[in-house]
Order: structure tokens, then sequence, then C-alpha cells
């Protein structure tokens, strides 16, 4: 049964606007769902875009953002056998499947092509709108809320149900492992996760950065290697280097042919950053007579996630985060849209 006839969160009544109070009542609890008490919740550069309305998707408002949620169990459906009252959790960009379309039986349910709904700025079949997670509490199919490794801090962990999802799947699903040599360029909030992954896999690592500044914090992520992008006698010396290229970069107007330059015959470009602009415009020369590949990363399937938490439980991968109360969530948005982070990630607390 649930404990609350009304859920608080910070919503967005206009492209670009403050969050202030809102609340909503929620769907009821259906026998599959779980109501969870939030903790902590991710400011994604995701939210930005979707408050901002800088994607090509309509924004549905009023909008509660957040899908980096950590939380409480706090109420069980009847059929939920698998988490209980007090289980801690995690909640990610999306929050129910179809099921039954033949994406979700790969299984890759972040791909559904039958009923998807995402964690906030989307509707449930029913035409309800789902609220993220710059809340009190959420409701979700249960299979979509994620049971953290105790050796995870919740605050850390939290940009790993997003972010982390984000640049793990690709890196597992293209084999990434021992004997391969990856650059990530962008050192960010995906970008240091990219190579603590990379890393745990297997790979040699190379960070791709514009300036020396992170030189020293990629040594501390694990990196192997450090590549300043600006540096021309760098970037041809390191041609052809790479099995493959994570890109985390979201900006318009990036000159590819320096990067896909790096990139061995027969390589891989994995794009993770997403511009709110223009579509991307590659080399077609290099992409053919070099037989590269283009490949995507989008969230995780739900057995990925299992495997994504567990390993960042054994091998100590974390986002490295600061806080802030949720009650300042629009100044959390604020300072990320003007790329004011101290640190590569950014967590609000209840």
């Amino acid at each position: 049964m649930s404990t609350t006839e009304l859920f608080t969160g910070y919503a967005a009544h206009e492209p670009r606007g403050v969050l202030t109070p809102f609340s909503y009542t929620p769907r009821p609890l259906g026998e599959d769902d779980v109501e969870i008490a939030i903790t902590h919740c991710g400011v994604c550069a995701s939210d930005v875009h979707q408050v901002d309305c800088s994607w090509a998707k309509a924004s549905i408002f009023p909008m509660i953002p957040g899908h980096e949620i950590v939380g409480v169990v706090q109420a069980v459906g009847s059929k939920v056998d698998t988490l209980e009252v007090g289980s801690r959790v995690g909640v990610g960009p999306q929050c129910l499947c179809c099921f039954s379309c033949e994406q979700c039986k790969r299984p890759a349910e972040e791909l559904c092509t039958g009923s998807p709904t995402f964690t906030y700025n989307s509707r449930y079949p029913d035409g309800s709108v789902a609220y993220g997670g710059y809340a009190d509490r959420i409701r979700v199919h249960s299979r979509f809320a994620h049971p953290l490794p105790d050796a995870l801090d919740s605050a850390a962990a939290a940009p790993l149900l997003c972010a982390g999802a984000t640049t793990y799947s690709p890196l597992v699903e293209h084999g990434v492992g021992p004997g391969h040599h990856v650059a990530v360029v962008g050192i960010g909030g995906l970008g240091h996760l990219a190579v603590q992954f990379a890393k745990a896999l297997g790979a040699e690592v190379t960070c791709v950065s514009s300036s020396e500044r992170k030189r020293e914090t990629c040594a501390q992520l694990g990196a192997d290697h450090f590549l300043i992008s600006r540096n021309p006698e760098e970037m041809a010396a390191a041609q052809g280097s790479f099995d493959f290229l994570v890109s985390t970069i979201h900006y318009d107007g990036i000159e590819w042919d320096a990067y896909m330059n790096l990139i061995k015959p027969s390589g891989t470009l994995i794009m993770l950053g997403l511009p709110a602009g223009a579509n991307l415009t590659l080399p077609s020369r290099l992409l053919v007579s070099r037989r590269l590949r283009i490949a995507g990363g989008f969230l995780a399937s739900l057995p990925e996630y299992t495997a994504m938490l567990k390993l960042c439980a054994e091998k100590n991968i974390v986002s490295w985060v600061d806080e802030m109360p949720m009650s300042e969530a629009t100044t959390a948005l604020g300072l990320l849209r003007e790329g004011k982070l101290k640190n590569f990630r950014l967590v609000l607390k209840n």
C-alpha cells in the first residue's frame, strides 16, 4: 500500500523556467510497481536539454526532471517478489517498456518499439504523465528499479543510472577488452566514466582533451596516456592508433576529420554526445577508405544494468560528484547550463 497520496517535486512550467515546488497525485501503485522514497538524484545534461526544449522532441509541462535516481523502496505491488520495503534501488531514464516486442525480448528494453515510457517528459500507455526524480517520491515498474550493491555510495552511484549505462553498454556490445586501445574524447560527465569502464574491461586507454588541464585527473581515473587535441603534432603522431574512439563531446561545429584520423582501419567510432542543434557531418572519405564503423550508445538493457552495477562495486567505479540540496534544483541546472560545475557531476539530495 502507498504511504502517501501526493508526491512533491520541483517542476519547470515553461521552457527554461524556474523549478518551483509542485505536487501531483501519482498513478495508482500497480501490481508490478514499487514506490520509492528518493534520497538522491543526479543532474544530467539531458535535464537541461529537455527543460530548455533544445531537442526536437516537444517537452511536456509542468515537468519534474531527473532520471538518475537513488532511493529506498517504501511500498511494493502484489506481484513484486524481487524487491521489498527497505531495498535500496536506482532508477534510470526508463521506467516501463512493453516487454513483448522484438527488442524487449532480445533483451534490449531501452530500444522498445511497443510502449516505452521514460522517467519524465514522457507518457504512460494510459496517457498519464511521467514525473521524474527531482522529487520526494516516484513509482516505477519494479524491473526498472535496480538493486544497488552495498559497496556503492548513493550519491556517487546516482549518475551511473544514466551516464554509467550510456557509456558501459556500447563498450560491452562492441567487445571492448584486452588487446584493444580505446580513446575517450571529452573528459566530462560521460567521459570520466567511459575511461573507468574501458580500463576495467581490460583495454589500454588514452584520454583526448583540449588542454593540459585534465592530465593529472585522467591519470587518477586510470588512463594510460593523455593526448591534447589542440596539439597538431600530437594528433598527427597518434593517427591510426585506436581500435575504438568514444566521443562524448556534444557541441556543434566539431571538426571530425582530426578525430576520425585517430581510428585504425576497420575501427569504430562510438557516439555518445548528442548536440542540441544540427546533425553531425562526418568525413565520408575516411569512413569508406578505412572501412570505419559508426555506433551509438543509448542507455542499457536490464541485464546490462545489473552487470554494470556489479562491475562498479567490484572495481570501485563511481562518478565524481558534488552534492546540493534538492531545493536548489534551479541553481543546479543553471550551473550545468553554464558549464560551471566544480566536479564531473552534480547530485541533488533530499
